[in-house]
């Protein structure tokens, strides 16, 4: 894919680089059973879009040659690279086969932008659209490295790198904050639900609903691989589940088959949760009700792929074409509300303007 610079980016130092010139690849293999380091990460340990470890495990856990990594390296998930799962090093050991190490190379970027680089985009993008293979999609060391990137100056990658290492110094306290109130409410459960005396037994029906599904077509690959975590009973092997095996996708893609009726149309789906909302039979994630539903204000947001029945359903709602000719909108007086029907390439086509013009 051939990269252009425009005037300004050129007058301001940019340059087209390489990955390659930038990263190197670390591929020193170790064998779990005859190494005397002791932490394993697996993919399975990182977090999507997240640069921080917050699991791990031992090199016992696994069989087979791994990676050796060093604090401060790139662990990289080269198998089915659209879950993003990219995190920098901060131990001495192995991890997953499935993973590349990363490290910068000196002179062109600063060593510290290289993950949040990594974590743009413009990268990931160009990673899942290089990954070779159907069922586990992975990347090659040799195609990667041949990938073109624009590059900012030294300078300026200095102002971009204080940036993210505020927003991630900022994420750091969050994440601290919300750990120390989950340990709060976890001791304040306990305490409040102790067995007393006087308690009864009920059964688990008569104070909640149970609610069942099904699973998709094992059949229909387009219904996996995606980002969405599937929990089965493999995946229970603690008290949390972090991750699983098994991804689902959000919708298969061009899905063609909308019709009258909530459960076939989305728009009528966003109409009908709204006026559930309003009727008081819609609770928030901590189950209250929500204040003054009845009178609650309607902004519905229908994301999905402009296929020739969803047309026709916007037609038949009255609604009118957008100037890109990528989404719908229309304002429905029964329902009091605008609802606008937006196409996935266009959400994508505008979270990649904004994230240019953050870059530019």
């Amino acid at each position: 894919m051939a990269i252009f610079l425009s005037e300004k980016q050129v007058q301001e130092g940019w340059q087209v680089v390489k990955f390659g010139e930038i990263a190197r690849n670390i591929s020193e293999r170790v064998n779990p059973s005859e190494t005397n380091l002791d932490v394993y990460v697996g993919l399975e340990h990182l977090d999507p879009q997240s640069l921080r470890i917050s699991r791990r495990g031992v090199p016992s856990d696994v069989k087979g040659q791994k990676l050796r990594v060093r604090p401060g390296q790139i662990i990289f998930g080269k198998r089915r690279a659209y879950q993003k799962k990219l995190a920098v090093a901060d131990f001495d050991g192995i991890c997953s086969a499935h993973a590349m190490v990363l490290e910068a190379v000196p002179g062109k970027i600063i060593p510290e932008l290289l993950p949040f680089f990594m974590q743009s985009d413009m990268f990931m993008d160009r990673a899942v659209a290089i990954s070779e293979g159907s069922l586990s999609p992975t990347i090659k060391w040799k195609t990667l490295a041949i990938q073109e990137f624009p590059l900012p100056p030294i300078e300026r990658q200095k102002e971009i790198l204080e940036v993210l290492e505020k927003v991630e110094e900022s994420e750091l306290k969050i994440d601290n904050i919300l750990n120390s109130a989950f340990k709060l409410m976890n001791s304040s459960m306990r305490y409040l639900f102790n067995p007393q005396k006087d308690w009864r037994t009920t059964k688990l029906h008569e104070v909640g609903d149970i609610v069942t599904g099904k699973t998709p077509p094992k059949k229909d690959s387009s219904n996996w691989n995606g980002t969405y975590l599937w929990a089965t009973a493999e995946d229970f092997n603690g008290k949390y589940i972090n991750d699983t095996k098994l991804k689902l996708t959000t919708k298969r893609p061009m899905r063609n088959d909308a019709k009258e009726g909530e459960e076939k149309d989305p728009i009528e789906q966003a109409l009908g949760y709204l006026e559930r909302i309003r009727q008081g039979k819609v609770k928030t994630s901590a189950g209250r009700p929500i204040p003054h539903s009845d009178s609650i204000p309607g902004f519905c947001y229908v994301i999905c792929d402009i296929t020739p029945s969803i047309q026709n359903r916007c037609k038949i709602h009255d609604a009118i074409l957008t100037s890109d000719g990528l989404g719908y909108f229309f304002y429905n007086k029964s329902y009091g509300t605008y609802v606008e029907v937006v196409s996935f390439d266009r959400l994508v086509n505008s979270a990649k303007e904004i994230e240019h013009s953050l870059i530019n």
